[in-house]
């Protein structure tokens, strides 16, 4: 299965890089012995009720699926949620990054801090607050 490069959108980042830890494991755990005495197996908290490797090609589905939707529809989605909140689609981006951000970027972790330090703890009240602060 082919796994991409980093994407810019914050959270299909994170299922990419979940998707590529998913292969990984697959692949490390069918290279290893299966006598039953290593500790993934002796943990006996596997959560599934499915097999891995059936698990990882559903996380590979959907990021696939995810990155194809992405690209004309994310748009749309910053539009509709700016529309919603009475503010422009880039503030929805900046409140989103804030709100998902595993980045290093210091505005962006910036952002969050802020947000965070208001009160707010959903995507949603990084939105409207993001678009009120926007406002004044």
């Amino acid at each position: 299965m082919k796994i991409t490069q980093p994407h810019p959108d914050l959270l299909l980042e994170q299922l990419r890089l979940f998707n590529q830890a998913a292969q990984a494991l697959t692949r490390q755990w069918s290279l290893t012995e299966d006598d039953g005495n290593h500790p993934i197996v002796m943990a006996d908290k596997y959560p599934f009720d499915e097999s891995f490797d059936q698990i990882a090609h559903q996380i590979h589905e959907w990021y696939e699926a995810a990155v194809n939707y992405q690209s004309t529809d994310y748009e749309s989605l910053l539009a509709t949620r700016a529309s919603q909140y009475n503010t422009t689609s880039e503030v929805v981006e900046r409140a989103t990054k804030a709100f998902w951000s595993t980045d290093s970027d210091s505005q962006t972790e910036s952002n969050c801090r802020e947000a965070q330090a208001a009160g707010a703890s959903t995507l949603e009240e990084f939105i409207k607050y993001f678009a009120l602060k926007e406002t004044r």
